[in-house]
């Protein structure tokens, strides 16, 4: 029998599918991830003993201390992926700002 707590985790992951999946339309690599994530979250909510065997496996005491752990490297991969998105933006944004300002100089003579 599925308990409670597992239905309130198995929503936001079913949700994450169906919500964010289709609005990444050109993004097939993050589309794949983003499922495949979801799935394995869905898989580790409904056998929480399998998180447990994989951690004794891997030398790490509770399958929780292993899933923290995956969560806080995902988690500074994505802020390091983020800091290179943003700086590309700035990049751009700096080189509109500088090509805007020559085509308003010239205009001036």
């Amino acid at each position: 029998m599925i308990s409670p707590i597992k239905i309130i985790l198995i929503i936001p992951l079913l949700m994450l599918i169906l919500f964010f999946v289709p609005k990444m339309q050109n993004r097939i690599v993050y589309r794949f991830s983003l499922i495949l994530i979801a799935l394995a979250g869905i898989f580790f909510v409904i056998n929480p003993d399998f998180t447990t065997e994989l951690a004794h496996k891997l030398n790490v005491g509770r399958g929780t201390d292993l899933l923290f752990y995956l969560c806080a490297v995902a988690g500074f991969i994505s802020i390091l992926m983020l800091y290179s998105k943003l700086r590309r933006i700035e990049a751009t944004q700096t080189e509109i700002i500088q090509n805007a300002a020559i085509e308003n100089a010239k205009k001036l003579g």
